[in-house]
């Protein structure tokens, strides 16, 4: 099945902010320095910056607005350079709970899974978690090491073998990740793409494999779709080769496609290859020099279960429960609110940030008067020599 290599829904908005940017500040003004001198050592920095500062701004508000709609995008894909990035990471990160960002494509990735897309990555992190607990119950070393193996949900991975002097860390948060207490990165990684929302997952696998150096050995792909197209598996795992005619140990690291989009549930909805399995072993979940002597414990999920497993996770849809009301239960006790009082450093701390945003919008209006009073007086200068001369 091939991949949408963009964010669905939001080429127009990316194009957009390209727009601004370019447009707004010429090429010939980027490098210019203001006629009077700026408050601040970085303010022209600032001011060449800040037509795309805008733009970003803009660009953040328009997809947190979109999130309210019917049918929010769950992955969003955007070019920003690494200072643009840098400079608003804080006000990027209160926005969106889960980001990726690539500082060598300058990729910024915005994360807003929909809950079908959530319990899904969640029932099957705990269907794998359940056999390593049972592993972990072993009284020897197989045991021992399976009780070190850690569920990480979506917190960071930082990637940083890269290939160069010139590589710059690259900041992923998959949809799930498993990871032995001893190491630096995680063995096995999860991505969900869930209806076709743009998420590249050869590229994450890609990504996951090689910057991790091969450390991360199983990456599980798993594009899930509505009824009329499949839902398909894709492992992808560290391939090496020697390199020929060298005398040297370097070995060339590939990423390789063990299964490619299989499919677990038809296009008509139904179960398909649920005799099949997706085989992983105990030795995945950690680098190879912990993990050599339990390559041959066997972890498996079987395609019938990826099938259950999005049966599950689809009744959890908010509409779908909105459609079953007299199915489902909750409280209907009446009751008055009353709220907790804040405390006096809680207090200070909601108003320090909003005293932060404040100040945010104020430096980028300021160094956006900067920019249009140097074009105004770069204006009428000449204007004004030239009145002189004829005097």
């Amino acid at each position: 099945m091939a991949e949408n290599e963009t964010a669905c829904g939001h080429l127009g908005m990316q194009h957009q902010l390209v727009q601004d940017c370019s447009g707004t500040t010429p090429p010939g003004h980027q490098g210019r320095m203001p006629l009077t001198p700026p408050g601040t050592a970085e303010l022209p920095r600032r001011a060449a910056q800040a037509p795309c500062a805008n733009a970003l701004i803009r660009l953040l508000d328009t997809i947190n607005a979109q999130r309210q709609t019917d049918e929010p995008a769950s992955w969003v894909e955007v070019t920003v350079e690494r200072d643009l990035y840098l400079s608003h990471q804080e006000r990027i990160e209160r926005s969106f709970r889960r980001t990726d960002y690539d500082p060598n494509r300058s990729l910024l990735n915005l994360r807003m899974p929909s809950p079908v897309h959530e319990f899904f990555a969640n029932i099957l992190a705990l269907n794998l978690q359940i056999q390593l607990h049972r592993i972990a119950t072993q009284d020897n070393d197989t045991g021992t090491f399976a009780s070190r193996i850690r569920i990480g949900g979506s917190a960071t991975i930082q990637l940083a073998e890269g290939d160069s002097e010139l590589f710059q860390t690259i900041q992923r948060q998959p949809d799930a990740q498993f990871r032995h207490a001893n190491t630096q990165y995680p063995g096995v990684v999860i991505e969900v793409s869930y209806s076709q929302d743009g998420k590249n997952l050869r590229k994450l696998a890609q990504d996951y494999i090689l910057y991790s150096n091969g450390d991360i050995k199983a990456v599980i792909g798993i594009n899930i779709n509505y009824t009329g197209k499949e839902s398909t598996v894709s492992p992808w795992r560290p391939k090496y080769t020697r390199i020929k005619n060298s005398d040297s140990d370097i070995e060339e690291l590939e990423c390789q496609e063990v299964i490619s989009y299989e499919t677990f549930r038809s296009v008509d909805g139904y179960a398909h290859n649920g005799e099949k399995h997706l085989k992983l072993t105990l030795g995945d979940f950690a680098t190879d020099a912990l993990s050599t002597s339990h390559s041959l414990v066997p972890i498996s999920i079987s395609y019938r279960r990826l099938f259950d497993i999005v049966q599950e996770a689809e009744e959890m849809e908010p509409t779908k429960v909105a459609n079953v009301a007299d199915s489902v239960v909750k409280s209907r006790r009446v009751t008055r609110k009353r709220r907790l009082s804040f405390s006096s450093a809680e207090q200070l701390c909601s108003e320090v940030q909003a005293k932060y945003a404040e100040s945010e919008e104020v430096v980028i209006s300021r160094a956006e008067r900067d920019d249009e009073d140097y074009e105004e007086q770069s204006t009428k200068r000449p204007t004004e020599r030239s009145t002189k001369r004829r005097g």
